[in-house]
């Protein structure tokens, strides 16, 4: 993956979006993410990563773990897609939260947070979670 920085930062149609799980690159569903890979990422905020068999999910939790994603730049187009396949609203709800690159900076991007019970599924290490065979 390179870094592909050519796109209007203040273009108002163009989101910055952390993935986690299977929208990474190397997993299952990441022919969703028609956007242009930015950046590596870890979140500036904790959280608990979680499983539920078939994909990881993360609430925020003040006494988790940073989580370690990839950060791109999407169109309205494919984040209608997202929302899509993330069932936002209902099985994660979409929020702009603070992630911080490797180089120190942080900014805001859209993150999906999920809206189900935290206590179920077995705890991800958030730091192990790179295997797209783990799911």
């Amino acid at each position: 993956m390179e870094n592909n920085f050519d796109y209007d930062i203040n273009d108002k149609a163009y989101h910055k979006v952390f993935v986690y799980g299977t929208l990474k690159h190397g997993f299952h569903n990441h022919d969703v993410m028609s956007g242009r890979f930015l950046e590596l990422a870890t979140t500036a905020s904790t959280f608990d990563m979680r499983t539920n068999g078939s994909y990881p999910t993360v609430t925020e939790d003040p006494n988790g773990h940073k989580i370690r994603g990839e950060v791109y730049i999407c169109d309205g187009e494919t984040m209608a897609d997202l929302d899509r396949l993330e069932g936002n609203g209902s099985l994660y709800t979409r929020h702009v939260r603070g992630v911080t690159s490797e180089d120190g900076y942080t900014f805001p991007a859209w993150i999906y947070i999920y809206n189900g019970d935290a206590h179920g599924p077995a705890t991800i290490d958030p730091q192990e979670f790179t295997h797209a065979d783990q799911f």
